[in-house]
């Protein structure tokens, strides 16, 4: 017979026993039967791709792409998608304009096929979301970009106005000023700071990312932490100025940071008022939005003015029209926005050079929620 001592070690160890199964189970559910099985479903749709590795995937094949591509000087040529995204174009060259690979343990799925490139990027019905963005992107920016669904809605609905022709001059301080009514010396610090944060997370973001290991204390990650806290501190001073000069009718609402205060000021109305709080954004939004335009403005305009210097080096006869075009639209006054109008020919060289360097900085990788043979998941 069991003595009472017994009986309660097994009725302990019954319970343990199942728990122990049960998130062994999950585990391997997680991990390998049902990707396994994802993959089998992608592959009955005539969809080739990399082989599953189990937890992983792809992800040290592409930071190895990444090291690879960056470790080589770039030549003066147009062909620049190896030093881009030396990844994906393995694997298209590989397994076809459709084909997949492996984030982890989710399935990416690849489009290069032109009309169905432009079936993903017309769809407003909501079917294609942005990607799983990880988690060290998100200090950098909680802004437009990275939101989905009513927020993003939301958020561009304010923000759009900012953007309209009349409202975007090209001078010396055209990000600080166009954005926040303030000049490049007050923006200096920010952008700065957001320099030292952007290569601290590219330099994360080559290493396999594991869960949690940001909030671990490290060198690093304390220094990330820092330089965030100082640039949201930073802008929220410069929003305490803004809003200390509208309270003395001393400032306008023409750029974007007057239009996201405005907006977080009807916040504050009373209930019966036009706007309602579902259509403002908090403070916090605000930064968030603020830190953004700064990240967006600093990056996209220097890549895209070095991009279009390394181009008009290549082409000089190019570079000879546009100078021509300069000097007999301006003569030896500076270009003013009226004058930017006319200038034709430098705006077939920059349009072209920012739908090239845009395409290839950002390649969009949406995914929806689809079924293989009976599983969903999302690629």
């Amino acid at each position: 017979m069991l003595s009472l001592c017994d009986f309660s070690l097994y009725s302990l160890a019954l319970p343990s026993m199942f728990l122990l199964l049960y998130g062994v189970g999950r585990v391997s559910y997680s991990i390998w039967w049902k990707p396994k099985s994802l993959e089998r479903g992608i592959q009955r749709q005539g969809i080739r791709g990399t082989p599953y590795k189990p937890m992983i995937g792809d992800m040290k094949e592409l930071v190895r792409a990444i090291i690879e591509a960056w470790s080589k000087p770039i030549y003066l040529t147009h062909q620049i998608v190896p030093r881009v995204d030396l990844f994906t174009l393995d694997i298209v060259q590989k397994y076809g304009k459709i084909s997949m690979f492996w984030a982890g343990t989710t399935p990416r799925l690849i489009i290069m096929e032109p009309e169905q490139m432009k079936e993903v990027l017309s769809n407003k019905l909501g079917h294609f979301q942005k990607p799983p963005l990880n988690p060290l992107i998100l200090i950098l920016t909680k802004g437009l970009t990275t939101l989905e669904g009513e927020q993003w809605a939301k958020h561009r609905k304010i923000v759009n106005p900012a953007f309209h022709q009349e409202r975007l001059k090209l001078t010396a301080d055209a990000i600080s000023r166009a954005a926040f009514g303030s000049s490049y010396e007050e923006g200096k610090r920010i952008f700065e700071l957001q320099t030292e944060l952007i290569m601290l997370t590219l330099e994360a973001m080559q290493t396999l990312y594991i869960l949690g290991f940001r909030f671990v204390p490290t060198k690093k990650n304390r220094r990330r932490t820092e330089l965030d806290k100082e640039i949201k501190s930073t802008i929220r001073n410069l929003i305490q100025r803004k809003l200390n000069a509208k309270r003395i009718e001393e400032s306008s609402v023409d750029d974007l940071l007057g239009l996201l205060l405005q907006s977080n000021t009807q916040n504050n109305q009373p209930e019966d008022a036009t706007s309602t709080k579902s259509n403002s954004l908090s403070i916090d939004e605000v930064i968030e939005e603020c830190k953004q335009f700064y990240l967006a403005g600093q990056e996209t305009t220097s890549s895209w003015l070095t991009w279009t210097m390394v181009v008009l080096a290549i082409h000089q006869d190019w570079q000879e029209k546009a100078r021509e075009e300069v000097l007999l639209v301006c003569g030896k006054r500076n270009p003013n926005f009226e004058a930017i109008t006319h200038l034709k020919i430098v705006s077939d060289i920059l349009n072209p050079t920012t739908y090239i360097l845009t395409s290839m900085r950002s390649p969009m990788q949406s995914h929806n929620t689809i079924n293989c043979d009976g599983l969903n998941s999302h690629t």
